[in-house]
């Protein structure tokens, strides 16, 4: 028996497809959907979606990955964090690699790299962060300092 999705449930799966970088088998493993339903989709979006409900479905899942990125830049700045992270230099590059790829995913700083140091993105990333923190109140619900815990 074949299953049918609501047309929600098909735009938010190709929103889940967009931000894994157009990854099927990743996105099937999130989402629980066959690939071969994806490819389906992916080739006729229009069919498997209103371009509406699809904008609708990425801009929800935007937030979501925000708000993620949000608390995980405040739980990484706590003193006994950033203290450790510096200690260890490469692991502190590879966290910042992953906020910024996410957040270039994401369409919130630039994806051409050549436009942009590499200092320039990791400040556009903390920018990006910062406004999100203020105006998400991710800050209430990760403390930032060790004290406040």
């Amino acid at each position: 028996m074949r299953r049918s999705y609501f047309e929600r449930d098909r735009a938010t799966a190709l929103a889940v497809y967009d931000a894994n970088g157009g990854n099927v088998f990743r996105t099937s493993n999130a989402t629980g959907v066959p690939q071969s339903t994806l490819r389906d989709w992916v080739r006729e979006p229009e069919r498997a979606a209103s371009q509406m409900v699809r904008l609708e479905e990425k801009r929800v899942l935007r937030e979501i990955l925000e708000s993620i990125a949000v608390r995980c830049a405040l739980a990484l700045d706590t003193d006994l964090v950033v203290e450790r992270l510096a200690r260890r230099p490469q692991q502190l590059a590879v966290v910042l690699g992953i906020v910024v790829d996410k957040l270039q995913l994401m369409g919130s700083i630039p994806k051409d790299p050549n436009k942009m140091t590499i200092t320039q993105l990791y400040a556009e990333a903390a920018e990006v962060l910062d406004s999100e923190a203020d105006t998400s109140g991710a800050g209430e619900v990760l403390p930032v300092s060790p004290e406040a815990r």
